[in-house]
């Protein structure tokens, strides 16, 4: 009987070890600006395959990406009915298990004539 109580025991370890491994990958948005609505191209390098989100403002998304791999990203403060601009590109790589979040409030509005 302690034998199985013992293997039980290993059994519950090892399900909790793995689950705290295999925790969701992904990159957040979160549009805190008050641009409108922002468009974001992720691509991953990889695959080549390019998703487009238009994040609009007080919006959060969360994109689920494969870990350990190489995403480009394109923010584009010029989406539909935006009254900011500014352009940002960049490289990412998300480590397995883990989020990375771009709180998108950076940019700067312009004036309407």
């Amino acid at each position: 009987m302690k034998r199985h109580a013992f293997f039980l025991v290993m059994l519950l370890g090892l399900m909790l070890g793995l689950s705290a491994c295999s925790g969701q990958t992904a990159v957040v948005f979160e549009n805190n600006t008050t641009c409108g609505t922002i468009r974001v191209e992720l691509t991953n390098a990889t695959t080549t395959s390019t998703e487009i989100y238009n994040i609009s403002q007080g919006e959060t998304i969360t994109v689920e990406v494969t870990p350990n791999t190489t995403y480009s990203y394109f923010i584009n403060y010029r989406g539909e009915g935006s009254i900011c601009s500014g352009e940002y590109r960049g490289q990412i790589v998300v480590p397995g298990g883990s989020t990375q979040t771009f709180n998108l409030e950076a940019a700067t509005p312009t004036p309407l004539p």
